[in-house]
């Protein structure tokens, strides 16, 4: 075989290695507790962050829980995790537990028009930046009151208020202008059988991290306004609108593609 072929098959090789290869993440073991209220505070230096992915995300555990941390400033994810529903999916890899997934906030009604009008709202209330974000994700989280367990056909097995009997904790919030979700789990232990997750510490687990799928705005009755208009066109001609029409496509094909990761952690123990 030619020289030049096999160095292209080994380049080609390599970059798919590359490119299906998983985030690697050590568990921290808790020493203190970890407060669930949307605050980094807690995990201090326990965050790693994915250049790849644009989030932080950092991980620990003791003998009962598993506490879970993800922190992103991209504000296509953030959208992606607010109007078409999160979900979070672990995955044991030492037993023959099954792949569970939790769901927060929930996908229910088409959320767009709902968080436009969020949006309008606040700008007249409150013109400052961080207010604005904090103000609109409150009114957001009113309905979003209780969480899914699925299992791995993302089918509900059960809903759950926030405040529940199966020790899942979990909550959304913004901090220094990052959406900051935090996640507080059940795992194995070898004195309890009341658990969700079947992995124990010192196991290794996947977990998942995926948005609903998209639903194209319904923009009847609105302006055809190129910063509101997914197909970035405008009723005003001009090569300067060129530009935009083009930026705003790529806006709304970003924002059409599933926010989908995985990472492979191993708990303390």
């Amino acid at each position: 075989m030619n020289k030049s072929i096999i160095q292209t098959l080994f380049i080609i090789t390599f970059l798919i290695i590359i490119g299906c290869s998983e985030i690697e993440i050590k568990s921290n073991w808790t020493e203190n507790k970890i407060l669930i209220d949307g605050n980094r505070n807690d995990w201090q230096n326990n965050i790693e962050y994915s250049k790849e992915e644009k989030v932080g995300i950092g991980i620990s555990n003791d003998n009962e829980y598993l506490y879970l941390c993800l922190a992103t400033v991209d504000n296509n994810k953030i959208m992606k995790i607010l109007n078409n529903g999160f979900t979070v999916w672990f995955d044991p890899q030492d037993s023959d537990g099954k792949t569970i997934g939790i769901q927060y906030p929930i996908k229910k009604i088409p959320l767009n028009n709902k968080v436009e009008e969020f949006r309008k709202r606040n700008n007249q209330e409150n013109n400052n930046e961080n207010n604005n974000e904090n103000t609109r994700l409150d009114k957001f989280l009113i309905d979003q009151n209780e969480l899914l367990i699925v299992n791995e056909d993302n089918f509900p097995l059960n809903a759950y208020p926030l405040v529940n009997s199966a020790n899942i904790e979990v909550k959304i919030d913004f901090d220094l202008n990052q959406l900051v979700y935090e996640l507080k789990i059940p795992i194995k232990n070898k004195s309890e059988n009341n658990f969700l997750v079947d992995v124990l510490p010192g196991e290794n687990i996947k977990i998942g991290f995926a948005s609903g799928e998209f639903e194209k705005p319904d923009f009847t009755g609105r302006p055809n306004i190129d910063n509101e208009n997914p197909s970035g066109r405008s009723g005003l001609g001009g090569k300067g609108r060129m530009g935009n029409a083009e930026h705003n496509q790529r806006n709304f094909a970003d924002r059409k593609e599933k926010l989908e990761f995985w990472i492979n952690a191993v708990l303390s123990k």
